[in-house]
């Protein structure tokens, strides 16, 4: 019998042993803190795939335009610039001769020839200024010599040798000039007659004498 309480009592013994680690293992698990492990994770970008500043995509800007306002109460002026300038036409040259009594008869030959009569036709113009004008006539022989007075007359920096003038005074309404110019030397060949205002060249035409 003792042996057997003896032995009762081991086990007794090795059991509050046993219950005893238990709950001391129990306890240790429960209060043990687990540990955590932060992981970083790290992107590397390989060199062929660098981006470049050709593929980033700016933002575009939309402007509006302003619009521009009229000042409604601003008087919109137009100048009409009127045409001041009166036209020669109708310009024409003849040979004459004089007979017996005063008479002329046109002629072509150079050895009857004793004057051209220049003729033309001054336009009407309302916006023209009127009142006197003159104008230069210059007569051109087959030479290239300018026939009669030769007179050379200057305007600003450019001159002009002619062979005579004519003063016509102007009324802003159609006028039919007609002019004689007498010469002894006639010979044959082409002539040319060049009318001018001031230095401006308003008027040509030719006469051919056989």
């Amino acid at each position: 019998m003792k042996i057997l309480v003896d032995e009762i009592d081991v086990l007794k013994s090795k059991k509050r042993k046993i219950s005893s680690k238990k709950e001391v293992i129990e306890t240790n698990d429960r209060i043990k803190v687990p540990q955590i492990n932060v992981i970083k994770k790290v992107t590397t970008i390989p060199k062929n795939n660098l981006v470049s500043e050709q593929h980033i995509t700016k933002p575009k800007i939309e402007t509006q335009d302003v619009p521009q306002f009229k000042n409604s109460f601003s008087k919109e002026v137009t100048t009409v610039k009127k045409n001041s300038t009166i036209s020669l036409k109708n310009l024409k040259a003849v040979a004459f001769t004089s007979k017996s009594g005063g008479k002329k008869s046109e002629t072509t030959t150079a050895s009857y020839t004793d004057a051209f009569k220049i003729s033309f036709t001054l336009s009407e113009n309302i916006d023209a200024e009127s009142g006197e004008k003159t104008y230069y006539f210059q007569v051109i022989n087959s030479d290239n010599n300018v026939m009669g007075k030769r007179i050379t007359q200057y305007f600003d920096t450019e001159s002009l040798t002619y062979s005579f003038s004519k003063t016509i005074d102007y009324n802003n309404s159609e006028i039919e000039i007609s002019q004689d110019f007498f010469d002894s030397s006639f010979r044959k060949g082409y002539y040319f007659i060049n009318i001018f205002d001031r230095d401006k060249l308003v008027g040509k035409t030719s006469i051919l004498l056989k």
